[in-house]
């Protein structure tokens, strides 16, 4: 139990760093110096530094810890050590890189790009290692204990709105915003595709208008995939249909429509997307358990 404890205590270090190393490559060479306040704290130093000269790293430590007091009344404790300890590393990591990093590129649409891609990628990893960087993260979190109403994921997108916001009326420049707007867009569209999207799958529901066997075993022997019978009444005629159930890799849907309309013409057939499939030919379900937790 005290090795697990440890490989598990491990594992969360590593992603964090990991968190900790994204943000600072996004920031010192592709945000910062192109002046794209991509939301959080680190826009509003970035904001700032249109003016004069402001450590990002530790301007977002500085900004973060009042909300840990308040952090610390909500959450408890240990949630609020576990975001300073964090907190503290990425503003090391971020103001330390910044001594020898510099923006690669001054094509702002290109920076806002792959800017956005390393925050939402290192966000990621905060997920995976059970943390957050503090800054805005924290702030819509404790936000939301105080308006129920409304999602975090909205609350995010109204806390990093206002940053792009105030960024355009600091600075004037439209076109910054923009870019910024794009930066933040880019990194919540990698953030789920990184978080849900890695797994899709289609799940196909097929009635025939004759015998099911055939279309389930062309599915199984064909695709390699399984195929569920469910018993069902059409409410139209109360006649007993079965219905068909296999779930598929997207790849193969073009595979399963083909199949059923050269076996069974008549039969109808929907499709829904799956964002994740634990089992076997899909996600290992340890894998799957341990995704879900986090």
């Amino acid at each position: 139990m005290e090795k697990e404890k440890w490989h598990i205590l491990t594992r969360r270090i590593l992603y964090i760093l990991a968190g900790n190393l994204c943000n600072a490559l996004a920031l010192n060479l592709f945000l910062t110096e192109n002046e794209i306040a991509a939301g959080g704290f680190f826009g509003i130093a970035i904001v700032l530094n249109h003016f004069f000269y402001v450590p990002v790293g530790a301007f977002v430590l500085v900004l973060t810890i009042p909300l840990l007091i308040w952090a610390w009344f909500v959450h408890g404790w240990k949630y609020v050590l576990n975001t300073l300890i964090t907190t503290a590393s990425y503003s090391l990591f971020v103001d330390g890189s910044a001594l020898f990093l510099h923006r690669v590129t001054e094509n702002p649409a290109l920076a806002a790009v792959c800017g956005g891609a390393l925050v939402g990628l290192g966000a990621v990893f905060y997920l995976q290692g059970e943390s957050s960087s503090g800054g805005t993260d924290l702030l819509a979190r404790l936000l939301v204990t105080c308006r129920r109403e409304i999602s975090l994921g909205t609350m995010f997108m109204i806390v990093d709105g206002a940053v792009i916001l105030a960024s355009i009326l600091v600075t004037g420049d439209i076109e910054l915003g923009l870019y910024a707007a794009i930066s933040l867009g880019v990194c919540s569209y990698v953030n789920d595709l990184l978080i849900h999207g890695m797994n899709k799958a289609e799940v196909f529901f097929i009635i025939p208008s004759g015998d099911p066997e055939r279309i389930s075993q062309a599915i199984i022997h064909g695709l390699d995939r399984g195929v569920t019978s469910l018993s069902g009444r059409g409410m139209y005629g109360h006649e007993a249909k079965q219905v068909l159930m296999t779930v598929v890799k997207p790849r193969q849907s073009h595979r399963v429509k083909a199949l059923v309309k050269e076996i069974d013409p008549a039969a109808f057939v929907f499709r829904a997307q799956a964002n994740e499939v634990v089992g076997e030919g899909f996600l290992d379900v340890d894998a799957g358990e341990s995704q879900k937790n986090k």
